[in-house]
């Protein structure tokens, strides 16, 4: 497996995963279920950085969207598609 395979793998699983997380939030907000504090932890080191940039309205939490399209856009940069 070649190493663009292999940052293609990363971002692709990383963006399914804030998908999960997204899902995941309007299913379990509490966090109940060890699925979604795995999503949770998977995906936080992404999402923490541009939550601290990008601020939030309401219960919407904009870091979500920017980190996937984020992610997509180096994927695609990369050869693959998300």
């Amino acid at each position: 497996m070649s190493t663009q395979a292999i940052v293609n793998l990363i971002f692709e699983t990383l963006w399914w995963v804030i998908l999960g997380r997204v899902l995941m939030s309007w299913f379990d907000p509490s966090g109940n279920y060890r699925i979604s504090r795995i999503l949770y932890d998977m995906s936080e080191p992404i999402l923490a950085p541009a939550r601290r940039i990008l601020p939030t309205f309401g219960g919407a939490e904009p870091s979500r969207i920017s980190a996937r399209g984020r992610l997509a856009q180096l994927v695609r940069a990369h050869g693959s598609h998300p």
